[in-house]
C-alpha cells in the first residue's frame, strides 16, 4: 500500500471528479492527484534523498552526525546489511602472551621482595663500601711512589748543578768569569734546596684492607665490619691529605730554587757585554761565541739536563775569549817593538857589539878585566904557541 505522507492535507486538495468528491473513497484511494504540473521539477528528487538520509542515518551507530552519502544512497539503492566481524585470532594470541609475561614479572619481583632480608642489603652496602676503599688505597701508594720519585730525582739533579757552578770560580790567579757574590748565592740555595728535600719524610700507606670473620647471614655483623671499613676509609683520607701536604712543601721548594736559577743566569748577558768590551782586540768570532753562550745560559734551565752544558759553553768561551785578546796584545806591541827597535829579554839585541870591544863600566871605582891573549899566532910568524 502506498504510505501516506502526513505533510500533504488531504482535504485541502480540490476535487476533481467523482472519486474525489467522496471523502470516504479519497481517504481510501489516495484521492485525485492535481493536473496541473509542479512548479519545480526537482521537488521530488528532494523528498525522495531527505527520506534516504533519515533512514541510513536512522541505522548508522554514530547517528548519522560523520556519516555521508554513499554511491549507493546517492543513487536510491538500498544499502546491503553487513555480516559479523571475523576475529583475529593471532593478535588475540599475542596479547594474551603479553598479559602473561607482565603478570609472570610482576610475580618474580614480588617473590624477590618477599624473600629479601636486612642482612643481604647490608652485604650488599658492605660490597660497595669495600670496592670504593680498595680503590682509595691504590690511589695514595700511587701518589706516594710517584712523589718519592720526584723528591729523588729533584736530589740527584743538585749534583750536576753544583759542579758546573763551582766551575765557574776562578782557579789560582785567574779571574772569575761571573760574578762571585751572585756564584755564592745560588750555590747556597742548591745546597739547602737539596738539604730541605733530604728532610722530607712522607706518611706511609695503610696496610690493604681485607674481610675477615664477617657472617654475612647475621646483620650486627656485617653492620659491624661496614663501619671498619669507613674507619680505615678515613685513615686512608688522612693519609692522602698528609701527601698533599708533602707535594705541597716540594712544589715550594723546588719553585724557591728555579728562581734562584732563573735570576743568576739571567746576569750571563750582562757579564758577557763587560767581557767583550774589556777584551777588544780579541777576534769576532771570540766575542760572539761568548754573547752567544751568554744568551744559551740565560734562556735555558740550569736545573734541566742542558743546564750544566750551557754553563762550561759559557766558561770555556769566556777564557778563550780572554786567551785569544793577551795573544793579540803580545803580538801587537812585538810589532811595535820591532818598528821602534827597543830591545827586550825575549828578543835578540839589536846592534849588538862586538866581542872586542869593552863595554865602559857604570861604576869607575872597580877594576876593568883585560882582555885574554889570544893563544894562537898571528898568521906568517914561526913561533909556536906557548905553552
Amino acid at each position: 500500500m502506498t504510505p501516506v505522507d502526513d505533510d500533504v492535507d488531504l482535504d485541502a486538495q480540490p476535487s476533481q471528479d467523482s472519486v474525489g468528491s467522496s471523502p470516504r473513497l479519497a481517504q481510501m484511494l489516495g484521492g485525485a492527484r492535481s493536473a496541473a504540473p509542479s512548479r519545480d521539477t526537482r521537488t521530488d528528487t528532494v523528498r525522495l534523498s531527505a527520506m534516504v538520509n533519515s533512514a541510513v542515518a536512522n541505522s548508522s551507530p554514530l547517528g548519522g552526525v560523520f556519516s555521508t552519502p554513499s554511491a549507493a544512497q546517492k543513487s536510491g539503492r538500498a544499502k546491503k546489511p553487513r555480516g559479523h566481524r571475523r576475529l583475529d585470532w593471532l593478535n588475540l594470541s599475542v596479547g594474551a602472551v603479553a598479559a602473561v609475561a607482565v603478570a609472570g614479572t610482576a610475580l618474580f619481583a614480588g617473590v624477590q621482595v618477599a624473600n629479601a632480608s636486612p642482612a643481604a642489603d647490608a652485604v650488599h652496602v658492605l660490597t660497595g663500601d669495600e670496592a670504593a676503599l680498595a680503590s682509595a688505597e691504590t690511589g695514595v701508594t700511587a701518589s706516594r711512589e710517584r712523589l718519592q720519585e720526584r723528591i729523588e730525582t729533584a736530589k740527584a739533579g743538585v749534583d750536576p748543578v753544583l759542579v758546573s757552578l763551582n766551575a765557574l770560580r776562578p782557579l789560582g790567579e785567574q779571574i772569575s768569569v761571573v760574578d762571585v757574590a751572585a756564584l755564592d748565592t745560588v750555590v747556597a740555595s742548591a745546597e739547602s734546596y737539596r738539604s730541605a728535600l733530604g728532610e722530607i719524610e712522607l706518611v706511609e700507606p695503610p696496610a690493604p684492607y681485607s674481610r675477615r670473620g664477617v657472617d654475612e647471614e647475621s646483620l650486627s655483623s656485617v653492620g659491624s665490619a661496614i663501619d671498619r671499613v669507613r674507619e680505615r676509609v678515613a685513615v686512608v683520607d688522612a693519609t692522602a691529605e698528609k701527601l698533599r701536604a708533602d707535594r705541597s712543601s716540594v712544589d715550594a721548594l723546588t719553585d724557591t730554587y728555579q728562581a734562584q736559577l732563573a735570576s743568576f743566569a739571567a746576569r750571563f748577558p750582562a757579564a758577557a757585554i763587560a767581557e767583550v768590551e774589556a777584551n777588544e782586540v780579541a777576534g769576532e768570532e771570540f766575542r760572539s761565541a761568548v754573547t752567544a753562550a751568554a744568551a744559551t745560559v740565560a734562556a735555558t734551565p740550569l736545573d734541566g739536563a742542558t743546564g750544566a752544558p750551557a754553563l762550561t759553553a759559557y766558561r770555556n768561551a769566556v777564557i778563550a775569549l780572554r786567551d785569544e785578546d793577551v795573544r793579540v796584545r803580545i803580538l801587537e806591541e812585538e810589532a811595535r817593538d820591532d818598528q821602534t827597535g827597543t830591545w827586550r829579554p825575549n828578543n835578540p839585541q839589536p846592534n849588538n857589539p862586538s866581542q872586542d870591544e869593552q863595554p865602559v863600566p857604570t861604576d869607575p871605582n872597580l877594576p876593568v878585566t883585560p882582555p885574554a891573549p889570544d893563544p894562537t899566532p898571528p898568521e906568517g910568524s914561526g913561533d909556536a904557541p906557548i905553552e
